[in-house]
């Protein structure tokens, strides 16, 4: 039995196109980004897919009840924010927002969430989830705007233009 030139063309063709997804399978599963696909039908599973990194931070079990982006455990301060992210997401715009969330240990956890909705035949069918950890930078922040804001001494910042962005509260003081 011997393949026309066609045939082979079509083989190869497959191979190459094979080779790609699972490259990308691989490369999803790989990252150490937490990354998720929802479906945004509501008649269907919801999860389509979490890789390793998503599980981690979340934790497996939390992961597998996803429904909805509506479903993500949220800290109960920011359930307003996921419902504009999944509004936003099936309008098929793009958001990146950072909120607290809930841990695999129901810890409260920052993260830099960015929704990205896939689209097929101009309406968004699928979102992506793009989650990282920004909790230590957050911490960080935070104790060195309190350190600042306590010292006796003024402390400014200044744009690319020379303007003053930023006095602590020795300026008050000081003036």
């Amino acid at each position: 039995h011997f393949l026309q030139p066609q045939q082979v063309m079509h083989e190869q063709r497959l191979q190459e196109v094979m080779g790609r997804l699972q490259l990308r399978d691989r490369a999803l599963a790989s990252t150490h980004a937490a990354i998720a696909i929802l479906d945004l039908d509501p008649t269907q599973a919801g999860l389509i897919y979490a890789n390793a990194a998503f599980d981690e931070l979340l934790g497996r079990m939390q992961v597998q009840r996803l429904g909805s982006l509506r479903d993500l455990p949220v800290h109960p301060t920011a359930a307003r924010t996921l419902q504009q992210l999944h509004d936003s997401a099936t309008s098929g715009l793009e958001e990146r927002r950072t909120l607290r969330l809930r841990d695999v240990g129901g810890m409260a956890v920052w993260v830099s969430l960015t929704v990205s909705p896939v689209k097929e035949r101009g309406t968004a069918r699928h979102v992506v989830l793009a989650l990282e950890d920004v909790s230590a930078r957050l911490e960080s922040e935070l104790r060195f705007k309190t350190v600042v804001e306590s010292v006796r001494e003024v402390v400014f910042q200044t744009d690319m233009s020379g303007r003053w962005t930023y006095l602590n509260p020795a300026w008050e003081e000081a003036s």
